[in-house]
């Protein structure tokens, strides 16, 4: 199912133009079935001229409350890795920016009516190599 899913999100991003804002999200942090798209977004892999690749990130639900799928692709490299949010925050809807870095993203959330992004995870990659790791700790009272 995730397969299809991510041919799908590849086939949408190969055919529309890049746009400003290409990040999905939707507006429940509760889910109800695995397999739902939560956030997702991609950019053009610039220094390849001659083929036309893309470094994408996609955040998936698990069957479990609090834990996510993340699949990031760059070019023909793929990994995959489940995140948990942290303990007291498994309510808390993880949200995807731009890193500061060439090929980078955050997975990260916001507290209850706070506007600050928090980051928690981050996906890179460098000349074709994917990594990903926490980025921080919280601690929910």
């Amino acid at each position: 199912m995730k397969n299809h899913l991510f041919i799908v999100l590849m086939i949408l991003v190969s055919c529309n133009e890049p746009t400003t804002k290409e990040t999905i999200q939707t507006t429940s942090s509760t889910h109800t079935k695995a397999g739902e798209i939560i956030a997702a977004d991609s950019m053009k892999i610039t220094e390849d001229q001659l083929n036309v690749q893309y470094f994408g990130v996609t955040v998936y639900t698990t069957d479990s409350v609090g834990r996510y799928d993340i699949e990031a692709h760059y070019g023909f490299n793929y990994a995959i890795n489940t995140i948990q949010l942290p303990i007291g925050g498994e309510h808390f809807k993880p949200l995807l920016r731009k890193g500061d870095t060439a090929y980078s993203y955050l997975v990260g959330f916001h507290f209850a009516d706070d506007t600050i992004f928090h980051d928690y995870y981050a996906i890179t990659a460098t000349k074709g190599q994917i990594g990903m790791k926490y980025t921080k700790a919280y601690t929910m009272e």
